[in-house]
């Protein structure tokens, strides 16, 4: 006869092991679905993914971090931002682990959906402490929404946070600025990048001449695209278009006068360095002549276009 504590013992131990099993199936049920929730949201179909996730939140199944940051990723790609931000607050109350993945991805949807302020608060309140990625990934998202503003902010908030800055968070910064016409913020921006012994690359050369070239600083514009060489960069089309623009613009005050003849000699540069004239540089070229009242260089220009 087996002693009732034998026979206790064996009764928990299968209990336990078909617990066990139980849970194995329901981490394995678990990744199946989060794999497909991933696959869905890569292909832009984050409502299937997002429908997912209701339906394991439904089931009651045991919800991992990276079942939410899958979840957050597809609300931040469908512009949920509300959605986003609400599963991050909901790992907290759930006792999941948030992690930098988390924090990016409900950090990124806010920042394009131009909710920078609480981007920022986000960052700051989070009880993830955000890693580099995590702010050149919300910089990004704020490039593309024009939000130089938020985007100097974030710099500040870096500082605070103990996180240096590498050159794709400074040329995010000064994209930012260039596509909110602001010469003077992204020349600062590059002039920092030089004190921290960042090497700027092309890509900050060509937003900050870009930003100099819209918001009237021509002879800035200039003397960037003259730094090139000392950088040892090579100018594309994109440098030589901004600061032909640059002469274009300069053309109308008393200052720029002559920046016709600095046009024409950029297009020179241009076709000796290799570099194709788009249309858009060549009509840029013709307008600085035709500001500065060179006719017949402009039609000569024109003509030569066909």
């Amino acid at each position: 006869r087996i002693p009732s504590r034998v026979l206790a013992a064996f009764v928990a131990m299968a209990e336990g092991l078909e617990r066990l099993s139980m849970l194995s199936r329901e981490v394995a049920e678990v990744r199946q679905i989060v794999a497909t929730m991933s696959s869905a949201s890569r292909s832009q179909r984050w409502p299937q993914a997002l429908a997912l996730f209701r339906g394991m939140q439904e089931a009651a199944l045991r919800l991992n971090t990276v079942a939410f940051n899958v979840a957050i990723q597809a609300a931040s790609r469908g512009r949920l931002w509300p959605v986003a931000l609400g599963l991050l607050f909901a790992m907290r109350s759930t006792r999941v682990e948030a992690d930098t993945f988390s924090l990016c991805g409900a950090v990124s949807g806010l920042a394009a959906a131009s909710r920078w302020f609480l981007a920022v608060q986000a960052l700051s309140s989070s009880e993830v402490h955000p890693d580099l990625a995590t702010f050149n990934a919300t910089l990004s998202a704020l490039e593309r929404g024009r939000n130089w503003v938020a985007a100097l902010e974030l710099l500040r908030q870096m500082a605070q946070c103990k996180v240096l800055p590498d050159r794709v968070t400074y040329s995010a910064a000064i994209s930012a600025c260039e596509k909110a016409w602001r010469g003077e913020e992204a020349l600062a921006l590059l002039a920092q990048m030089s004190l921290k012994e960042l090497q700027p690359d092309i890509v900050a050369y060509n937003a900050t001449i870009s930003a100099c070239e819209k918001s009237q600083r021509w002879a800035q514009a200039l003397a960037l695209l003259g730094a090139l060489s000392a950088a040892e960069l090579a100018p594309d089309d994109v440098s030589f278009g901004a600061a032909i623009s640059a002469c274009e613009r300069g053309q109308h005050g008393l200052d720029g006068a002559g920046l016709w003849a600095r046009a024409l000699e950029l297009l020179g540069a241009m076709r000796r360095a290799g570099v194709a004239p788009s249309a858009p540089i060549c009509n840029a070229a013709i307008g600085a002549c035709e500001k500065g009242l060179q006719w017949a260089l402009a039609l000569a220009l024109l003509a030569s276009m066909h």
